[in-house]
């Protein structure tokens, strides 16, 4: 588990963000205590980007437009993120690549990390890596963002038929040279698909909604 910091006043738009939702997340059904699962969505959200409501919308169907046409970061940004008027919490200039990854990786420390993780991983061992996330927009946000660094990356999503999913995974498992970062939801039955061969690298973006999930 890795210890993860804010900077600038990123602490302070978490803890606002955070409250509130943490406010609506339990409610008590019958006897018992129950929680919302828009919540904890939301929550996965914020911890993976503090503007996280920009890309709270995105669902299966724009994941399957994104990897069908192959979109990348800037037209992710322009359909997805766009600023409104008077907006604060975001870089508006997107006119090269600095500033579009600047724009995403503002607020978010996981994904600084994994920038660094990259040149250990990509560069130095020339290893593959499995990224574990729990909804659609994470598989978008990071997809999008990695692609822009440079990296041959690819989401296993539901959209995929059993063909195409098994194309991908032997492209990850067999070709050295293939798609470098998997990124793979919890919510895909993925029981006994085997991609060790050229990785030994997996990282749980988040935890998943219960502990078998995740095992």
């Amino acid at each position: 588990m890795i210890e993860l910091v804010y900077i600038d006043d990123g602490r302070r738009r978490y803890n606002s963000s955070h409250q509130n939702l943490v406010n609506d997340f339990a409610y008590f059904g019958g006897r018992r205590v129950r929680w919302r699962m828009d919540v904890w969505q939301a929550l996965c959200l914020l911890t993976t980007w503090i503007p996280f409501r920009r890309i709270k919308g995105v669902k299966t169907d724009y994941v399957s437009n994104f990897f069908t046409e192959e979109k990348n970061l800037g037209q992710f940004l322009e359909e997805k993120v766009k600023p409104r008027h008077g907006d604060q919490d975001l870089d508006q200039d997107w006119s090269d690549q600095e500033a579009r990854l600047r724009a995403v990786a503002n607020g978010s420390p996981k994904l600084r990390f994994l920038a660094e993780l990259f040149d250990q991983i990509m560069y130095v061992g020339h290893e593959k890596l499995l990224i574990w996330v729990g909804l659609p927009a994470q598989q978008v946000y990071l997809v999008a963002a990695i692609r822009e660094m440079g990296f041959s990356t690819a989401a296993y999503h539901s959209s995929l038929d059993q063909p195409a999913r098994r194309k991908l995974t032997q492209n990850f498992h067999n070709d050295r040279h293939g798609v470098r970062v998997l990124v793979c939801n919890y919510a895909l039955n993925s029981c006994g698909i085997n991609m060790h061969s050229h990785f030994c690298n997996v990282v749980i973006f988040e935890p998943a909604s219960s502990r078998p999930v995740e095992i």
